[in-house]
């Protein structure tokens, strides 16, 4: 299994329990780590050159997840007997329990180096490539690792497979867990994994025989019948899934009362009592919708998912929404209630039912409701600024500005344009003009220069009078943009409205001459050459001749 050291003499039960720590995963003797790191240090103290008790302490370091430690011993070994002792594979899994995976890579590529037959080398590293990215390379090293350990532990195995099927191998894994329950037995870890790849891969014809086999010969044959009523479902085959719940509820209820009151028969009958309900509902994987409907393609694709995955609440979820969004109310509170049965609070179906409250004309009601939403989802951004429209609807102004501020807050770095722009519009016209200037002003710090947002903020500080500050503004806005031409143009208004008149006309001509400069085709556009004649009126009008063209 590993070369040995030389001139290593070890207790059995000290050399079990390094031989253990070699495979993480393995069974680890963590009770006696205490006492073995207590022998092994007396012996150091003893015997302080000895290399072999460095390298004893390194593998109980590493055992008990102290990686640090453990590299600190073996370094020790190694500077005591330079290549004497195989230190690499212990470095190597040790680099990679620290985190260091590039080091514990280069480590294990100079082990196998050293030992190519040595098959934990490949395990060691096959658990580190995928880490690195190198899903390929590490099943490679799976397969190198199974063909050296013929008597690989269900652990190995099932990692293997799992690394095949990763990489899309299914055929591969699922054989490479079949050769393994030949040789171990039915493992139920590995029999799960097996029905777990098969199923993924839409063998359900092959999963279906595996427990049709298991159900024959388990002692308690309930769990593989919940099992093949559960696949049959999975496999689209609707009826004979009902009839094996069915005929699983015959089963326990002609057990014995105190067999059949056990904890584990009792969930399985709940098990098969709610899979039949689900089965008698109405099936609403796919729905008609109205055609030429806002979001009509997007529902049919949804219905598709559906029809592939009908117990992924997410998709229920978007659903809803869509419907919502189209009016659609029944559909959507439907969809709704298949969200909460699969994922019982795992989505925000309430605001769902919020907003069908609101959008039905019950307002007091919808408020209610998302008042109470709020209280579990106090982040949900579309929740605040429904409760924050219906407040305003109710005239409660300062409700209605908290849950419009909390709604920006909730969006994080980069609100909507509209939801900003919305928000400013309630503060203007509840006379909170500088909160509104300041809202503008921290949104365009930082998002950026977004068009709708700057000229709103210059509204806003003309209409306030704040002539000097939108001027300045707007001359850093022309010195930093690829197209100054709107900003040069803007500037001359604001200075005409600010009484300037002689820099207006500066300004005017400013920029009809940096128009006049542009190449052809650029002064040619219906753009430029509206900014051209706006220039020239604004000149004419002030009654100073027009240059030369």
């Amino acid at each position: 299994m590993f070369p040995p050291c030389p001139n290593l003499v070890v207790p059995a039960r000290l050399l079990g329990a390094m031989l253990l720590c070699l495979v993480p995963g393995l069974s680890r003797a963590h009770g006696t780590h205490g006492q073995l790191m207590e022998v092994v240090n007396k012996k150091i103290e003893s015997a302080p050159e000895d290399a072999n008790l460095w390298y004893q302490r390194g593998f109980l370091n590493l055992e008990h997840d102290d990686p640090k430690q453990a590299l600190a011993d073996l370094e020790k070994a190694e500077s005591l007997a330079p290549g004497k002792l195989p230190t690499l594979l212990l470095k190597g899994q040790a680099l990679a329990l620290a985190g260091n995976l590039e080091e514990a890579k280069l480590s294990l590529d100079a082990h196998i180096l050293r030992f190519p037959e040595h098959g934990l080398g490949y395990i060691s590293r096959a658990r580190v490539l995928p880490k690195l990215g190198m899903r390929e390379e590490a099943l490679a090293d799976y397969r190198t690792a199974l063909s050296k350990t013929p008597n690989a532990e269900p652990d190995l195995v099932q990692e293997a497979a799992v690394s095949a099927a990763t990489n899309g191998h299914d055929d591969e894994a699922i054989k490479m867990l079949d050769t393994g329950l030949k040789r171990l037995g039915e493992i139920p870890s590995l029999l799960m994994k097996a029905l777990e790849i098969e199923t993924k891969a839409g063998h359900y014809d092959s999963a279906l025989s595996r427990v049709e086999a298991m159900q024959k010969s388990a002692p308690r044959p309930e769990p593989w019948m919940a099992k093949r009523a559960e696949l049959l479902a999975q496999a689209g085959r609707h009826d004979e899934s009902r009839t094996a719940w069915n005929a699983l509820i015959v089963h326990l209820e002609s057990l014995p009362n105190l067999e059949r009151g056990s904890n584990s028969m009792s969930l399985l009958a709940e098990q098969a009592r709610k899979a039949m309900a689900t089965m008698d509902r109405p099936d609403r994987r796919t729905i008609s919708v109205k055609p030429d409907t806002l979001h009509e393609e997007e529902i049919q694709l949804m219905n598709q998912h559906l029809n592939v995955t009908a117990t992924d609440a997410s998709i229920w979820h978007q659903r809803a929404l869509l419907l919502l969004a189209d009016g659609e109310y029944e559909q959507a509170l439907l969809d709704c209630e298949e969200v909460d049965r699969l994922a019982p609070g795992g989505f925000p179906t309430g605001y769902i039912r919020c907003q069908i409250l609101v959008a039905r004309g019950n307002l007091e009601k919808g408020r209610t409701a998302l008042d109470e939403f709020l209280e579990t989802h106090p982040d949900h951004v579309s929740g605040l600024l429904t409760r924050a429209r219906l407040q305003l609807r109710a005239r409660r102004i300062e409700a209605a500005l908290g849950d419009f501020r909390e709604a920006i807050r909730c969006s994080g770095a980069k609100p909507a344009t509209d939801l900003v722009q919305e928000t400013v519009n309630v503060l203007v016209a509840n006379g909170r003009s500088g909160e509104a200037i300041e809202t503008l002003e921290a949104q365009i710090f930082s998002q950026g220069n977004i068009p709708e947002l700057l000229n709103r903020l210059l509204e806003l500080e003309i209409a306030e009078g704040k002539l000097d500050s939108a001027i300045f503004r707007v001359d850093e806005f022309a010195g930093n943009s690829p197209q100054p031409e709107q900003w040069i143009a803007k500037r001359a208004e604001l200075l005409t409205q600010a009484g300037r008149t002689a820099e207006a006309r500066t300004a005017w001509l400013s920029l009809l001459s940096h128009l006049t400069s542009l190449p052809n085709l650029q002064r040619g556009q219906p753009a430029m050459a509206a900014l051209a004649q706006q220039a020239k009126i604004a000149i004419s009008t002030s009654q100073s001749p027009i240059p030369a063209q």
